[in-house]
C-alpha cells in the first residue's frame, strides 16, 4: 500500500470493503461502520486522512476469531498435534490390530492430564472448558498446577502425586513473547517433571505462537514440546522488515509506524507497538491481547479503542 493524497477515496473505499465482507462473513457483523468511523475520530492532526487510511489498511488485515472458529482449532490441537503422534508412536512399538492400538491409546489417555497457565480467571482456562466440551473428555483428566508435586512441610518438592502419569498438556490461546508462559513453568517448577521421571513428557499447546516464544520457551526447557495451529513468522510483525503488509521499501511503512509510536503517549504509554514490539494484528471473541497493536484496543480519555482489552489487574 502506498498512500496517495489524489487517490485517498478509491483507497478508502478499498479498504471500506474489505472490512465489511471481513465483518459480514467471518466477524459476526463487528466491528459496526459507526464503531470504525468512531475509533478514526481520535485522528486529528495535519495527516489525519494518512493516518486514518493506514489504520484501514491494517483493519482490513486484522485476524477477528468467534467462538465457533476456536472451537474448531482446539478439536484440531487435539486430534492432529497429540492423537495422532500418539497413534504413530503406538504403532512405531510394533503394537498391530486396531484393537490392540485403541487399547493402547486408553492407556496413554487415562494417563494424561490437561492444565492451564495462570489461575482459573484466565483465558488459559477458558480454553480448556471448550476444549474439554469439543473432545468429549472426562474432567478428570484436567487438574490443577497444584496436584502435579508433592511437597515436604517447607514447601519443597519431594515426588510427583502420580508416576503414571506420562503426558502433562498446558492449554493456551497465544504465545505471543512466550514470557508469560516462561514465567508460569519456573514458578511453579515444570521442569522439575522430567528429574522426577525421565519418562513423562510436558507439552505447550496454543492456538497461536510467534517465533519469538518459540525460542523462549526453548530457551526454558529444550524438552518440553511446543505445538500450535498456527505459527505466526516474523511476516505477522506489521512493521517488521519481513513484514507481509507493508513491502520492505515502502515509505508508507514507516509513516505508519512513526504515527503509532507518536500517538502511544496518548492511548498506551506501556507498549508502543505491543507488548514486546509483538505488532500483530489479532483478537479473539472474549479479548484483545495486548501483542496486537494498541491503537486497536487501548481505552483512554484521549484514545477510543475500536475492540475491548480486559487488562490483568494484579493489585
Amino acid at each position: 500500500m502506498k498512500f496517495d493524497e489524489n487517490d485517498y477515496e478509491r483507497l478508502r473505499y478499498i479498504y471500506e470493503n474489505r472490512i465489511q465482507v471481513l465483518s459480514e462473513w467471518l466477524w459476526q457483523g463487528k466491528p459496526a461502520k459507526e464503531d470504525i468511523t468512531r475509533w478514526l475520530s481520535n485522528y486529528n492532526s495535519i495527516d489525519a486522512e494518512r493516518e486514518e487510511l493506514n489504520s484501514l489498511y491494517q483493519l482490513s488485515f486484522f485476524m477477528s476469531f468467534e467462538l465457533r472458529e476456536i472451537r474448531e482449532m482446539l478439536k484440531s490441537l487435539y486430534r492432529d498435534h497429540f492423537i495422532r503422534p500418539l497413534i504413530q508412536k503406538i504403532k512405531k512399538s510394533g503394537v498391530t490390530g486396531l484393537e490392540s492400538i485403541q487399547n493402547e491409546l486408553d492407556i496413554n489417555k487415562q494417563n494424561t492430564r490437561f492444565l492451564g497457565i495462570g489461575n482459573a480467571s484466565e483465558s488459559s482456562c477458558l480454553m480448556l472448558y471448550f476444549f474439554r466440551q469439543e473432545n468429549q473428555l472426562i474432567k478428570d483428566y484436567f487438574i490443577n498446577v497444584s496436584e502435579i508435586f508433592i511437597f515436604d512441610k517447607d514447601g519443597k518438592i519431594i515426588d510427583l502425586v502420580s508416576k503414571e502419569i506420562m503426558h502433562y498438556v498446558f492449554i493456551d490461546d497465544l504465545a505471543g513473547s512466550g514470557t508469560q508462559a516462561k514465567d508460569f513453568f519456573e514458578d511453579n517448577a515444570i521442569n522439575e517433571i522430567n528429574k522426577i521421571n525421565p519418562d513423562a513428557k510436558v507439552y505447550y499447546f496454543t492456538l497461536f505462537s510467534t517465533e519469538d516464544s518459540n525460542c523462549t520457551l526453548k530457551d526454558y526447557d529444550q524438552e518440553i514440546i511446543l505445538k500450535s495451529i498456527f505459527e505466526l513468522d516474523n511476516t505477522y510483525k506489521v512493521f517488521g522488515d519481513e513484514s507481509r503488509y507493508y513491502s520492505k521499501y515502502n515509505t508508507e511503512k514507516q509513516f505508519a509506524e512513526n504515527a503509532c509510536k507518536r500517538h502511544a503517549g496518548r492511548y498506551s504509554r506501556r507498549y508502543l507497538c505491543g507488548y514486546r514490539d509483538s505488532q500483530l494484528l489479532l483478537r479473539f471473541f472474549y479479548n484483545t491481547p495486548d501483542n496486537t497493536l494498541p491503537s486497536f484496543w487501548s481505552e483512554t480519555q484521549d484514545w477510543q479503542s475500536l475492540f475491548t482489552r480486559y487488562d490483568k489487574f494484579y493489585e
